[in-house]
C-alpha cells in the first residue's frame, strides 16, 4: 500500500501489487507534480497528526482491498 498527500488534505492510497518498476514510476510522477519526500523528523514537525491520519486511512484502504 502506498500513501501520499498534502498537509491538511486527506491521504491518498494505492494498492501496489505490481513490480518495483511500477512503484518507481508512481514516485517519479509524484515528484514531477512537485511532491517532495521528507524524513520522519521533518514530517513530525510539519504534520504532527500524520500517524493518526495514516492509521485511519490504512484501515479503510485495507478494507477496500479485501473486496
Amino acid at each position: 500500500m502506498v500513501f501520499w498527500g498534502r498537509r491538511g488534505k486527506k491521504l491518498q492510497t494505492k494498492s501496489m501489487t505490481e513490480s518495483l518498476e511500477n512503484i518507481s514510476k508512481l514516485v517519479r510522477s509524484k515528484k514531477k507534480k512537485n511532491y517532495v519526500g521528507i524524513d520522519e523528523d521533518k514530517l513530525s514537525s510539519v504534520y504532527p497528526e500524520f500517524k493518526t491520519d495514516l492509521e485511519k486511512t490504512a484501515v479503510w484502504a485495507i478494507l477496500k482491498m479485501s473486496y
